[in-house]
This record gives structure tokens, sequence and C-alpha cells, in this order.
């Protein structure tokens, strides 16, 4: 299943973006510093408050989603290479 992460989704394009992509059947980690009653009634399986000009919130957030593509990369990459 392809999953997006979507900052702003309690409202405006985000919470269009929320409301397309999981009509589409993706994954949705929707992030935002505070939940509204039109996001909410979407359902996202993943929720996160968070403003995004706080850094060690959105590392803790989004690093650990991060971080298995930057390795499954790298692997994917080494395996290219080495043949």
């Amino acid at each position: 299943m392809p999953t997006a992460v979507v900052t702003g989704a309690n409202r405006g394009i985000g919470l269009e973006f929320v409301r397309q992509l999981l009509c589409g059947g993706w994954g949705v980690f929707a992030a935002c510093r505070s939940s509204s009653e039109a996001l909410t009634s979407l359902g996202p399986k993943h929720f996160f408050t968070a403003d995004v000009r706080h850094q060690p919130k959105v590392n803790s957030i989004f690093l650990p989603l991060i971080h298995p593509l930057i390795c499954s990369s790298t692997t994917l990459k080494s395996q290219m290479v080495d043949g």
C-alpha cells in the first residue's frame, strides 16, 4: 500500500490531500498542530500533533518513518553496485 505523510492535515488543502489519498487507498500519516472534526471524521490510522517549527518533535515523529526507507535505498544501491 502506498503511504503519504501530510502536514497541515486538519484543514484546507492538507485536509483535502488526506481525503483524496484515503479515497485512493493510501495509508496516511496525518500531522497538524491540533486536530479538527473534519480530520477525525476521515479517520486516518496514524495521527500526530506537531508544530513543524519544533524540530525535536518533528524528528521524533518522522525519522522513524524515513529511516527504513534510507536503509532500504542504501541496501538496494549496494546490491546494484555489487551485482
